[in-house]
């Protein structure tokens, strides 16, 4: 008989638990729920069975997922049984919750700004900080625009990360307005400008040699040091400190050609 210390190795992806856990599952109501989709109603016994998770934590889980909405209990015959909600209903029950935040981030804002007078600095390590940092632009209102120092050397030294990182800038509909200096490879990338809402304006190399990325969005500044042996980012939120350098960009803006 198969006893719970011989439960059965992880069968679901990696990738499927990954997805789950991104939207605020834990790893065990991940694998639980994923259990409870192949299976259909079942008992905590089948669901441990088949999700790999102890019965007893199936029980803490089950009432967790109830909680959240994304299950139920029934009686069958004897037993107790569970099922899931589909994966079309998480979606909508998810999109629900955006909206209601989105029609809140006027109000959240608000508040955060009473007590942030003071600049807030953030730092990110590494190729997946750099990353992070790239997809907090990600975060603004879609159909909105940020302002950057750019140099096109990172489209060359991260190539991956950056054309995953257009998709979804392109996905938002989110513009961009850069300054560059006018190196060699730059027209690489301006040749796509229109179809990656994208506007470019250069300085001469010898007056405006930038080695960094700096992203400018309303509230906050993001500078990326990409050519770095270890590259890293830094975000600086304060309303006054985004307002002056936006300020500072424009005047370059209106001499750059």
């Amino acid at each position: 008989m198969t006893t719970q210390s011989m439960l059965p190795k992880q069968q679901f992806s990696e990738y499927l638990v990954r997805v789950l856990t991104n939207i605020g599952l834990s790893s065990n109501q991940a694998m639980v729920y994923l259990a409870c989709l192949k299976l259909g109603s079942a008992s905590i016994w089948d669901i441990s069975e088949t999700s790999g998770v102890k019965r007893t934590t199936c029980y803490v889980v089950m009432d967790d997922l109830i909680s959240k909405g994304m299950a139920s209990l029934s009686r069958d015959k004897k037993r107790t049984v569970y099922d899931v909600i589909t994966p079309n209903e998480l979606f909508f029950n998810i999109k629900n919750k955006q909206n209601q935040f989105a029609e809140s981030i006027s109000e959240l804002n608000a508040l955060s700004s009473q007590i942030r007078s003071k600049p807030n600095i953030r730092m990110f390590e590494g190729i997946e900080g750099v990353k992070q940092a790239y997809d907090i632009t990600l975060s603004l209102t879609e159909g909105s625009e940020f302002i950057v120092y750019g140099t096109p050397d990172v489209f060359y030294n991260y190539t991956d990360m950056m054309q995953k990182y257009l998709k979804n800038r392109l996905d938002r509909k989110i513009r961009v307005r850069a300054i560059s200096p006018d190196k060699e490879n730059l027209g690489e990338i301006t040749k796509n400008n229109e179809k990656e809402l994208r506007q470019t304006r250069v300085l001469p190399q010898n007056i405006f040699d930038q080695r960094t990325e700096v992203c400018i969005l309303p509230d906050k500044i993001i500078y990326i040091a990409h050519s770095e042996e270890k590259p890293f980012a830094t975000v600086i939120e304060n309303l006054t400190l985004a307002t002056e350098e936006k300020n500072r960009f424009e005047i370059l803006w209106s001499i750059a050609k």
